[in-house]
């Protein structure tokens, strides 16, 4: 997959909600964000990934200048997370939907996430559980 989505220039949306992409998926598909320039909608809602991925896909789309929604909604991402994806939001004007509902972050990620939308006029961020999933 990795490979052959950077080569597809027609799909715009990508489902993998509740598929149980781990961390080791997740790298393929921020290393297919790195190079995608069609996706504008990606779903990774209700898998496994962690601060890893969260920060796969940061540096991924500290370079995409296409994609405009991603959730990661309900997976175990925490304060380390995101405050990596906050980073990246610094140098992304294109994303605009952010969704990061019953993740695991905490203060420290809430406090980061405040200043980025602070400091954003177009992104949007899906409110936040106050009592997120537990993940084992």
């Amino acid at each position: 997959m990795s490979a052959a989505l950077p080569l597809n220039f027609s799909l715009c949306r990508l489902v993998l909600s509740g598929c149980s992409i781990d961390d080791v998926g997740g790298r393929m598909v921020a290393k297919a964000l790195r190079e995608s320039k069609a996706l504008r909608d990606v779903d990774l809602g209700r898998n496994v990934l962690g601060d890893r991925t969260a920060v796969d896909l940061a540096n991924a789309l500290s370079v995409n200048d296409v994609l405009v929604r991603l959730d990661l909604r309900c997976n175990p991402i925490g304060d380390i997370g995101a405050k990596a994806l906050c980073k990246m939001l610094s140098c992304n004007t294109t994303l605009t939907s952010l969704s990061l509902y019953e993740c695991c972050i905490g203060n420290r990620g809430m406090a980061a996430l405040a200043d980025a939308l602070r400091i954003s006029s177009t992104l949007q961020v899906t409110p936040l559980s106050s009592h997120p999933k537990e993940y084992h």
